[in-house]
């Protein structure tokens, strides 16, 4: 048996430096490797594709809310409802919803897919404790399911985190207890 007598070791300073900024890393460069990934910059010179900008297309978000004051998305957003406060107006309890927000619609190409969709923010996260609840979920698709022409939803988003089901089983009776509700 081998004994660990390297007790005073000294160790030395991790130094940690930062090669590229995260920002390249979310598409705000002249280039973005992200799009790259999901064939965005080539579905853009296709001829039959380039006038596709999400125009008239309702993007519904539901997360932390989304701040539509930013300079980047405030020409796509177009309403926001919190189903946790009940604040009126673009609250939003952390920035993950305008960062995904970025990603499906901001007005800089080289950022969002759908550079002229509208955003429509579903603020269902409570601020103290980071987490969702069922509730607040259900009745954010219900609004969508109940707005969906007036806005033209096409397409939901749900980033909504994962890890709090231990079985795959217990994730499938819940999910199948939410598309019943709806």
């Amino acid at each position: 048996m081998k004994s660990c007598s390297n007790h005073n070791r000294k160790f030395k300073r991790l130094w940690i430096e930062t090669l590229e900024q995260r920002i390249v890393l979310t598409g705000i460069t002249p280039h973005s490797f992200a799009f790259d990934l999901i064939d965005l910059y080539d579905m853009r010179r296709q001829p039959d594709f380039q006038e596709i900008d999400g125009q008239a297309i309702g993007i519904a978000l539901i997360d932390t809310g989304v701040d539509g004051s930013h300079d980047l998305l405030q020409d796509n957003y177009v309403t926001s409802l919190d189903l946790v406060y009940g604040h009126a107006g673009a609250y939003y309890s952390s920035n993950h919803g305008t960062h995904v927000a970025g990603i499906a619609a901001s007005s800089d190409p080289n950022i969002g897919v759908a550079t002229d969709a509208d955003i429509i923010s579903l603020q269902v996260f409570s601020e103290s404790d980071g987490y969702a609840s069922w509730v607040d979920i259900l009745e954010s698709l219900q609004w969508i399911r109940e707005n969906h022409h007036a806005y033209n939803i096409k397409v939901v988003n749900m980033s909504l985190g994962g890890g709090m089901f231990n079985t795959a089983e217990s994730g499938a009776a819940v999910t199948q207890d939410v598309y019943q509700e709806i």
